[in-house]
């Protein structure tokens, strides 16, 4: 099994050539499988080749866009042998050797001329295989002779080949070489000290994910950083069945983000709105800490509140007002009348309110006191 790391750009590349290898292996029985990830952001570092020193120079690094895939590939086995290498030869007996599976080579065979031992021909190959019996025994074969060893000719050997070189190539894990063209990713964190600099400044507009660009390093306040990190914080241990934050938690959330990120952008207003609905929640569940029914039903009474006008709706006798107020003690009062009753220039009233208890209601969390024949009298 091989798990690799590749580009976005050169995933097809990778599949095209399994599937050559796939099929010929699935020809003979043998069952393989890949398995292609979701894209993310991976730092890369990149290198570059100075031919004229002949080495290999770090140039930095870039965030890219990446894929994990994950390889399943047995050996292949028929008979009394396993095909456990496939060896090409080079000049002066330096060789290049593809392990097939999870194989231990004998380093003899780096260096081994390119004969069969099996029919002891003289002439120079390329290419052999690399075979082990049932007793731990090598022999190693030429293409040609193959089959008669396993009854499968050279040209899985020769997609085998392909595959593990596409492998080993295409893995950027250990670093890139040379320029990359594909989709680049963000360090999530600076992206959003970014957005938060531009926010403080001149508040959240949809081109801010475009204009935090514009935002340089040394522009950025403690502030700033300071928020940035409140805002990851807060989303890390965010639980929500909202789409739309759970899309942001997810984002910020991240060491990498893809550019111009919407999310990124928008979070610390969603952190700013997340902050005020909670707190109004903490203040609603102390103004219900204590609330309960006043009084009983049919009883007249005199109470000092404060509340207002929440709205209203129109009936065949007129427009019907909806006053809600509240006493010190966290009772709940609600009086419908036509009466238009002096307030502040809020729209507060304070002072003394006399009635009839009509009904106890609930309304959602609520148990309000319903009142009825009222008059302001202080």
């Amino acid at each position: 099994m091989a798990k690799i790391t590749v580009t976005t750009g050169r995933v097809e590349d990778v599949k095209k050539v399994y599937n050559r290898y796939a099929k010929k292996a699935q020809a003979i029985g043998l069952e393989t499988s890949i398995k292609i990830g979701e894209p993310y952001g991976k730092k890369v570092n990149v290198y570059e080749n100075d031919h004229i020193n002949h080495v290999t120079v770090k140039k930095g690094f870039i965030i890219m866009e990446v894929v994990d895939i994950d390889i399943t590939f047995p050996e292949y086995k028929l008979g009394n042998y396993n095909v456990i290498a496939v060896i090409e030869h080079g000049e002066n007996n330096k060789n290049i050797v593809y392990p097939c599976g999870d194989h231990t080579i004998p380093t003899k065979y780096h260096t081994a001329p390119g004969v069969c031992e099996h029919c002891n021909k003289r002439h120079r190959r390329v290419k052999t295989v690399l075979l082990q019996n049932n007793e731990g025994n090598y022999k190693q074969v030429g293409t040609g002779c193959l089959k008669e060893y396993t009854g499968v000719d050279d040209t899985l050997a020769n997609a085998y080949i392909a595959l593990d070189s596409i492998i080993n190539g295409e893995d950027v894990t250990d670093g890139y070489y040379g320029e990359y063209t594909g989709r680049r990713y963000e360090e999530t964190m600076y992206y959003l000290t970014q957005c938060v600099h531009l926010y403080n400044i001149n508040g959240y507009s949809k081109n801010n994910k475009e204009k935090a660009y514009e935002v340089k390093e040394e522009e950025i306040t403690e502030t700033d950083k300071n928020i940035a990190k409140d805002v990851v914080d807060f989303f890390t241990t965010f639980e929500t069945t909202d789409t739309f934050l759970n899309n942001i938690k997810n984002t910020i959330t991240n060491d990498y983000c893809k550019p111009y990120n919407g999310f990124v952008a928008y979070a610390v207003v969603a952190y700013n709105k997340e902050l005020e609905r909670i707190a109004k929640e903490k203040e609603k569940e102390e103004e219900l800490k204590n609330n309960e029914y006043y009084g009983n039903v049919g009883d007249k009474i005199t109470v000092n509140v404060t509340g207002r006008c929440v709205g209203g709706y129109d009936t065949m006798y007129g427009y019907t007002r909806v006053y809600k107020f509240t006493d010190n003690n966290g009772h709940i009062f609600v009086w419908k009348t036509g009466t238009d009753i002096d307030t502040d220039d809020n729209g507060i009233y304070t002072g003394t309110v006399k009635g009839t208890i009509k009904a106890h209601d609930m309304y959602g969390d609520e148990k309000q006191t319903i009142m009825t024949r009222c008059k302001c009298v202080g």
